[in-house]
């Protein structure tokens, strides 16, 4: 299975289990990978309720303007919510940014990775496996902030 599309931001290419993300802007790639890997060493995977929330891989480091990361074949939570307008499915996004900021907290202090685009486009929802996952975070320099800014951001 070979498929390309692409948004304001970039081209995207799915071959098999990979997606490989060419954007239209230099460096973006980087900024993206780092945070996105940090995000893949530190969150912790759990189960809840039969659901799984977990990180999204990313693989190898990146060229200046595309990376490669794991394919997953589920659906937006915007889709979902479309199909099936029950508000739980929003409580999955919930979920995924509590377990990012439980799992990234600094000793000590209110610190955690914020996950600075949080919206319904960039949290994905496999309903067969139910396994819930969070794709884009937002590639700003400031890796870690207070909670309230994963929401803050994502609401502006």
């Amino acid at each position: 299975m070979k498929k390309n599309f692409k948004t304001n931001k970039a081209y995207f290419e799915i071959n098999e289990e990979r997606l490989t993300k060419e954007y239209f802007k230099f460096g973006n790639a980087s900024k993206d990978f780092q945070i996105l890997k940090n995000i893949q060493e530190n969150y912790i995977d759990q189960k809840k309720d039969d659901w799984h929330y977990r990180a999204l891989k990313v693989y190898n480091k990146p060229s200046q303007n595309s990376l490669e990361m794991e394919y997953i074949p589920a659906d937006t939570i915007r889709s979902v919510f479309a199909k099936n307008r029950k508000s739980k499915n929003f409580y999955h996004m919930g979920m995924w940014l509590g377990i990012l900021h439980k799992s990234t907290n600094e000793p000590g202090s209110n610190r955690v990775i914020a996950f600075r685009d949080f919206a319904d486009l960039n949290f994905l929802l496999e309903m067969n496996n139910k396994t819930a996952v969070g794709i884009d975070p937002g590639n700003f320099e400031q890796l870690m902030d207070h909670p309230s800014i994963s929401i803050v951001t994502g609401v502006n």
